[in-house]
């Protein structure tokens, strides 16, 4: 690797194994530079990253030359980085799903009236004949798009927040912030391939194809440009158009064309015969001498080890890569643990950080592959169909099919076949409660298709009522297990109502009291299972109908106080419209909700300490809701160590209205920030002597022109600046 590439600093003290596998250090210096090109850091004005790039400048880290905003995303990838091997996997995993709720969903209000004729054209092409779109038809239609884009936004978050998901941290940043933007549409540009629409606030179509082997070839694409990964390279230089269209689109920065190019490219997969006996084929091992035969015959397959650096990071190392051990700093008293307590924490996640990636092993992993014979020349067909991935210490350590996309699952007809192999090598009986599941979906799935029923036995199975169901998918479940706890289709077949409230979860109950009930179910047996408040307040009529006593609903709000309740007010208002205490609602609230709804509660007449709610929030968490929690009388002395510097400049005025003194409140700000929000400070009523008082001479100097426009004396401004 050259010492002078154009892209990216040299580090002193590189080995050989770090030409091909980048340090930690180095990988984060990379994505900084490409997660610049998407202006992350600006987006919505993070306050992660800002907060980030503040706290490394109050610690003295050292950046390499670069821009600012490579800067500001380097701090914050360093962080992240810190903060995830001090969390393990299980925090890894709760940040990709606190991102999924910063994804707008769309809204039935933004919905065009296009989308809603077209709706009306389908029903009416389908036989419906004319239909109104009443509001309560708009709602509905509405819902069923955001389900569908809530269960597209589950798959990549999963993806991207798997153990075995093979590739840094800011490459999953760039790969959500892409596939997150972009609709499942396409449309023809002046490129030669079709290109994957942007999102705006009307589009009701999905998310993009989440493919692994496409995610896999833009890594390759991003690598081989700023010359980070030799194999990588070199099989960009042997595929790329001559018009060099990768190197192009790499420069441009746009993951939408990237992602549309490389998906325009994938192989077909190979054809699996439906009946195991039908199947023909051998089983080919590959090793580190064999990694272009590997990633050829990864072609087809939705598999990330289509990248030739990805596979071979995975035979040398076991893993995509090594990391640094970095000192663990304390990152948890701000933005990324708000929500999360140190009770969140147990043993499950000590496993977790015990089994983080890290460790280099001196023996090198295997892929044994699966190619199915060719019918025409009796060899074995180019693509795999099935892959089973030996670790450097000779175990199994993971199975992959071609059946699904993200998920990567085996064909049914190919399961008794890798069984059989797997069983084969060190570590396969660890796969043998998966394997079995597998077979059992595989007999339910053939039992709901004709329209049997399921026994109490088989219900607790699929809703893993006494045990979680053991998956060969390194990446997600069988979607056949929603397909199978589809309560109207286990009605349909016969299912009774009664057996499957006994047997169904909560989180079951909830969408489906209105149907349980109509198909015979026992309200006794019902109402115990209801946990949620909301699910009283939008089912209240029905229930009580069915006979429910109003004590009983009521006695659902004393339960799991942890439980965020109620997202709108109106259901506060049908609780209260049966009897309901508005103290004892606002005792189960979580103090997010209390704050959140804060207005509304007390105008109900509730009583709340509203310095003891505010004591028990975690720092940082007022940014949107500040206004009303100064309105309800917190105590300064409260307040004040929870606020970051953002929500200090913006509630300034507010915070000095309630008696708080210019200088106290000044001295939570450093020099730089007083600096960069002076403008903001002035405004909110703060003297320019006093702001001088707290900034460092360089910082008067940078803002000279500005404090002289603001009335400070060119005397006092010098006395400061040429202060020995």
């Amino acid at each position: 690797m050259p010492k002078n590439n154009e892209h990216i600093p040299y580090i002193e003290g590189e080995s050989a194994e770090q030409d091909i596998i980048l340090d930690a250090e180095r990988s984060r210096q990379i994505g900084a530079k490409v997660l610049a090109t998407i202006h992350y850091e600006d987006k919505n004005r993070n306050p992660i990253v800002a907060s980030s790039y503040e706290k490394a400048r109050k610690n003295k880290e050292k950046f390499p030359d670069g821009s600012s905003a490579e800067q500001r995303n380097l701090a914050h990838l360093r962080r992240l980085d810190r903060m995830i091997e001090k969390g393990g996997s299980k925090l890894e995993k709760r940040i990709w799903q606190e991102s999924i709720k910063n994804i707008d969903l769309v809204q039935t209000e933004n919905i065009t009236e296009s989308t809603w004729r077209s709706l009306q054209r389908e029903n009416r092409n389908r036989g419906g004949g004319d239909i109104e779109l009443t509001p309560q038809l708009k709602e509905m239609a509405a819902q069923q798009y955001r389900d569908v884009q809530l269960g597209e936004l589950e798959d990549i978050a999963n993806y991207l927040s798997a153990e075995e998901c093979p590739y840094p941290r800011w490459y999953k940043i760039y790969v959500w912030n892409g596939l997150t933007s972009l609709s499942r549409k396409t449309k023809n540009t002046e490129n030669s391939f079709p290109v994957l629409q942007k999102r705006d606030k009307t589009t009701t179509a999905g998310f993009p194809k989440l493919s692994p082997a496409a995610i896999a070839k833009v890594y390759d694409d991003i690598t081989s440009y700023y010359d980070i990964a030799t194999d990588a390279k070199e099989a960009a230089e042997s595929t790329d158009e001559t018009d060099g269209t990768v190197e192009k689109l790499v420069k441009n920065g746009s993951f939408a064309k990237l992602y549309s190019y490389e998906l325009s490219r994938l192989t077909k997969s190979v054809e699996v015969p439906e009946k195991t006996e039908d199947v023909h084929g051998e089983w080919i091992e590959y090793d580190l001498n064999r990694i272009n035969d590997l990633t050829e015959a990864a072609e087809g397959t939705p598999w990330c080890i289509v990248s030739p650096t990805v596979a071979k990071n995975y035979l040398e190392y076991g893993t995509f890569s090594h990391e640094e051990n970095d000192d663990l700093d304390d990152d948890w008293d701000d933005d990324w643990d708000r929500d999360w307590n140190d009770d969140d924490w147990s043993d499950e996640e000590d496993e977790d950080k015990n089994s983080s990636i890290g460790t280099i092993k001196e023996t090198r992993g295997r892929f044994v592959l699966f190619h199915l014979t060719d019918p025409n020349t009796g060899l074995p067909s180019k693509s795999a169909c099935a892959s089973i991935r030996i670790d450097p210490g000779g175990n199994v350590a993971e199975i992959s099919g071609i059946c699904g996309d993200s998920d990567q699952r085996l064909n049914d007809s190919l399961v008794p076949i890798v069984k059989e192999k797997a069983m084969q090598y060190p570590g396969g009986e660890r796969m043998m409660q998966a394997f079995l599941d597998n077979e059992e979906i595989i007999h339910l799935d053939e039992k709901s298709k004709k329209g049997e029923p399921l026994t109490a036995d088989e219900i607790n199975f699929i809703f893993e009522n006494n045990r979680k169901i053991e998956t060969l998918n390194p990446y997600g479940y069988d979607p056949r297990i929603k397909e199978l706890r589809d309560v109207p289709t286990l009605l349909a077949n016969g299912v009774d109502a009664n057996i499957l409230t006994q047997n169904l979860p909560p989180s079951s109950i909830s969408p489906n009291i209105d149907r349980l009930l109509n198909a015979g179910a026992d309200i006794n047996d019902l109402v115990p299972k209801i946990e949620k408040p909301e699910d009283v307040a939008s089912n209240i009529n029905r229930l009580l109908s069915a006979g429910a006593k109003i004590e009983d609903l009521v006695s659902i709000l004393k339960k799991n106080k942890d439980v965020r309740y109620y997202d709108t007010p109106q259901e506060t208002d049908i609780l209260l419209s049966i009897g309901a205490d508005i103290d004892l609602i606002v005792s189960n609230l979580n103090p997010f909700r209390i704050t959140d709804n804060l207005e509304f509660l007390l105008n109900k007449g509730a009583t709340i300490d509203i310095d003891n709610i505010v004591s028990e929030m975690p720092n940082g968490a007022f940014y949107n809701n500040l206004d009303s929690i100064l309105d309800a009388g917190v105590s300064t002395d409260v307040i004040m160590p929870k606020l970051d510097r953002w929500d200090i400049v913006k509630h300034c005025e507010k915070l000095l209205a309630k008696g708080l003194k210019p200088d106290d409140l000044l001295s939570k700000l450093d020099s730089p920030f007083i600096a960069d929000q002076l403008d903001n400070l002035l405004a909110a009523g703060i003297e320019v002597g006093v702001l001088i008082r707290h900034l460092a001479p360089i910082d008067v100097l940078h803002k000279r022109k500005e404090l002289l426009a603001a009335g400070a004396s060119e005397k006092l401004i010098d006395s400061i600046i040429y202060k020995d």
